[in-house]
């Protein structure tokens, strides 16, 4: 929407079946003939402040804990089941770490939040 083109000509410029799921991390190709670039940026940094605001507007980081990933974890179970923490949230704690790199015995930062 934000490049102003359809999921399918999106797929096919990047040689992808109908059913593919984007997954974190994975680089895809744009297209900026019908969007410039900056417009496209600001539109996906406006499109993560209003997610970030209506998170924010329910919930609130009490506190930090720290937590070092064990074997049979994994990042995203950790996140989303455990924890209830977006990744984006995480991120931002754990600034200069790349999330498809931690590994066993990373010593993860986790903001606690709770209703606000």
């Amino acid at each position: 929407q934000w490049l102003r083109m359809t999921p399918t000509r999106l797929r096919r410029m990047n040689g992808l079946s109908s059913n593919w799921k984007i997954r974190m991390g994975k680089k895809i190709r744009l297209s900026f003939s019908r969007v410039s670039k900056s417009i496209f940026i600001q539109k996906r940094i406006d499109y993560h402040k209003k997610i970030e605001r209506a998170f924010f507007s329910k919930f609130m980081v009490s506190h930090v804990k720290r937590h070092r990933l064990k074997r049979g974890e994994n990042l995203w179970t950790l996140l989303v089941q455990i924890y209830k923490v977006p990744i984006w949230l995480f991120r931002r704690y754990n600034m200069g770490k790349k999330t498809r790199r931690i590994v066993v015995g990373d010593e993860l930062v986790i903001p606690v939040v709770q209703r606000r």
